[in-house]
């Protein structure tokens, strides 16, 4: 039912005819946009970084305050227990 089909290799052209592609760093590649940091006003960055490194520095406080509430409480939970079981 399949024929079967003959095919012939394809030339192979010499390794020193084909040239090397290359893209300009300038040509913009169609799709997509420049999203590179570099891109942004120095300035912007700056406030940028300034304000993730205070939202940090807020969340490592909050994170310690919530750690030492769980141990107190868990400390608490503890001393309950073994008041109950004397």
């Amino acid at each position: 039912m399949h024929a079967e089909q003959r095919r012939e290799p394809l030339p192979q052209a010499p390794f020193d005819a084909i040239a090397p592609v290359g893209r300009s760093e300038s040509a913009p590649i169609a799709g997509f946009r420049n999203t590179r940091p570099e891109a942004e006003p120095a300035k912007d960055s700056e406030e940028r970084i300034g304000s993730l490194q205070q939202r940090i520095c807020e969340l490592l406080i909050k994170n310690q305050q919530l750690r030492m509430s769980l141990e107190s409480a868990i400390a608490t939970d503890r001393g309950e227990q073994d008041d109950r079981s004397v």
